[in-house]
């Protein structure tokens, strides 16, 4: 590998004349770019791709200085990088930044024409944002969306404004806040159209959505989708499941994501923030839901009804059990429904997952065959105006060999804990307080569940009714 200092000298050697720096014209800084494929690295002076390599629009002078031991920030000052547009800026293509519908033909042809001639489409932050209308854009492997600090894109598509076909990978969307206000009643933000061959390697990162029915979905269910990454996604204004997906394959990551339902022009009817059907595996690492009841209800005059349809996040194998699920931190928080639903999964793994004052129950599990967990923790709608009645904070339901460090259910209108013909159990610590049943109930053929320790306190009907075939308490350190 060449020293940095020799790197140093071949990049900089054209733009200057006896060693003093002068200025570059467009065309020779659209040539340097296209040509030059390396930098500097910050850190140890290694060679390392540089993200955006075609620079057009403007001049630019050459700082002076030494022409050695520079960081990639330094260069890029050095040559003014920051003051040029890249050469895949739709705008360079025809777009116009008007927020119109009028401009959306222009505005999907510039796409459509970046995509083709660099394989990235760069949409710059602007304050009137983009609109594509009802325009469908496709998004093939190795391609990618890259929009400028969140970009303003606006989308009345019925179908979805980008529709991700990648079969080899390689495919990205980033950096934009999409807004589907009028789009069709079965929309989507960004949709993986698996329903001709599956989608494979994309990854949308760094994201808003508003005003979407999904902010992220699947055609169908008739191929899968397989290896797909979600980071940093926001949704609010909400008007339907944000993330609704079928059939999975590999392992489908979400991480840092927020979906918050207390900025809804309507009252969330009807659906899950998450759904997700027939998985392979499934990571949550810090997603968050939010709902309309509690706090959001009180300050909007609203009197929270309970909803059996509405929810946070549901997990469903549809079937014979199949699939894992992890998770790292989840938390659903004052739900008009339900909490977090797991039913049909083979195993289910987390160090933290937490249901915060929903108006039903806190978790279900259901058909879980296997199972290892930190913290599950439930605060149920007890005080709450709208509380079900008869919901417990958590229930096991045909479970099997599920052991969990810290069992916590507080508040529920029924059983703080509910073991229903289900076997293997081993939990460390047990608290159950405050819950208009018993702490724990368990029934059916629930049998060899292993309780070390627990707080029972304070339950209407008592510490635990047990009419299963033999529930076990040991330590007998049971308050």
């Amino acid at each position: 590998m060449a020293t940095l200092t020799k790197v140093a000298e071949q990049i900089f050697e054209p733009f200057t004349a006896g060693g003093l720096p002068r200025k570059i014209d467009a065309n020779e800084v659209k040539v340097w770019g296209q040509e030059l494929e390396t930098a500097f690295d910050e850190f140890d002076g290694s060679l390392v791709p540089i993200p955006e390599s075609c620079f057009l629009g403007r001049t630019a002078g050459v700082g002076s200085g030494p022409r050695q031991n520079l960081s990639v920030t330094a260069a890029r000052t050095l040559l003014g990088l920051g003051q040029f547009s890249p050469v895949n800026d739709i705008r360079n293509y025809g777009a116009l930044a008007t927020g119109s519908a009028s401009d959306a033909d222009a505005n999907y042809d510039a796409v459509v024409a970046a995509l083709a001639a660099n394989g990235t489409a760069y949409i710059p932050s602007t304050s009137l944002g983009f609109h594509f209308a009802a325009h469908v854009i496709d998004v093939d492997s190795r391609e990618r969306i890259q929009g400028q600090n969140r970009a303003l894109v606006y989308s009345t598509s019925a179908t979805g404004l980008f529709n991700v076909i990648s079969q080899y990978g390689g495919s990205r969307i980033t950096g934009l806040n999409v807004d589907m206000t009028g789009s069709g009643s079965s929309s989507t933000a960004v949709l993986y159209d698996n329903s001709v061959d599956p989608v494979w390697g994309c990854e949308v990162y760094d994201m808003d959505f508003q005003n979407c029915v999904h902010a992220i979905a699947t055609a169908g269910a008739v191929n899968f989708i397989v290896e797909i990454d979600h980071h940093y996604v926001r949704c609010r204004l909400t008007r339907g499941i944000q993330i609704l997906l079928h059939r999975s394959q590999g392992f489908i990551i979400f991480r840092d994501i927020n979906i918050d339902n207390t900025f809804a022009a309507n009252i969330q009817t009807n659906w899950f923030d998450i759904l997700i059907e027939k998985p392979a595996g499934i990571f949550f690492e810090n997603v968050f839901c939010s709902g309309q009841g509690g706090a959001w209800a009180t300050l909007n005059s609203v009197t929270p009804a309970f909803d059996n349809d509405v929810g946070g996040i549901k997990v469903d194998g549809t079937g014979a059990p199949e699939g894992y699920v992890w998770f790292k931190t989840a938390r659903v928080e004052s739900s008009m429904g339900h909490g977090i639903f797991v039913f049909d999964i083979v195993y289910v793994y987390g160090t933290e997952a937490e249901s915060f004052a929903q108006l039903g129950y806190g978790f279900y599990f259901s058909n879980v065959i296997e199972g290892m967990m930190g913290v599950v923790s439930s605060r149920g709608p007890n005080d709450l105006t709208g509380g079900a009645a008869g919901t417990a904070g958590i229930v096991f339901d045909g479970c099997q060999n599920i052991a969990i460090s810290i069992l916590r259910s507080v508040n529920a209108t029924s059983h703080g804990v509910v073991f229903a013909s289900t076997t293997g159990m081993v939990i460390g610590s047990l608290i159950c307080r405050s819950n208009s049943g018993y702490g724990i109930a368990d029934s059916g053929t629930a049998a060899n569940n292993v309780l070390a320790y627990g707080d029972l306190r304070s339950n209407t009907s008592g510490k635990a009714a047990l009419g299963g075939a033999g529930t076990i308490y040991t330590a007998g350190n049971f308050l």
